[in-house]
């Protein structure tokens, strides 16, 4: 279920959290939209959980480090084309044992290429590898985006 929220406390991580308990899979990672910093920062119940040590590493890094017993990551120090959150967006993510797998079909192969001899100025290298990316879990992410 999508959980919405106006202002992400500890109420709506921990109900994120139990969402993915609830099919009986360990939480490990969540996935937080860098927006929602301001409110882990303003937000008096948070204060509670980061001591002013964190609070100062978070606000100075952007590192938010683990809350119970949950990893938290944000992509908002990275280029702006290698962000993937939407403004608000929280996912939370079971184990990763528990999400699915990738399994190569095929080990890498690497081709020569070289035309010159054909009048093409074409030299290098072909990668090729097929691979199968399986979601076999999906109540194991569960999704939160504030209002």
């Amino acid at each position: 279920d999508l959980l919405t929220f106006g202002t992400f406390t500890p109420t709506a991580f921990g109900a994120l959290r139990d969402q993915v308990w609830g099919w009986g899979l360990n939480p490990t990672t969540a996935l937080v939209a860098v927006d929602l910093q301001r409110d882990i920062l303003a937000d008096s119940d948070w204060h509670a959980v980061y001591s002013p040590v964190e609070q100062h590493i978070l606000f100075q890094e952007g590192k938010f480090g683990s809350v119970f017993g949950v990893e938290i990551f944000t992509d908002g120090y990275r280029l702006d084309t290698l962000r993937v959150l939407e403004r608000g967006e929280v996912y939370m993510l079971g184990a990763p044992a528990t999400l699915g797998v990738k399994i190569p079909l095929q080990a890498l192969n690497s081709e020569s290429v070289n035309q010159h001899f054909a009048g093409i100025p074409k030299k290098g290298w072909w990668l090729s590898q097929y691979e199968s990316i399986v979601l076999a879990n999906s109540k194991a992410v569960a999704k939160g985006t504030k209002l």
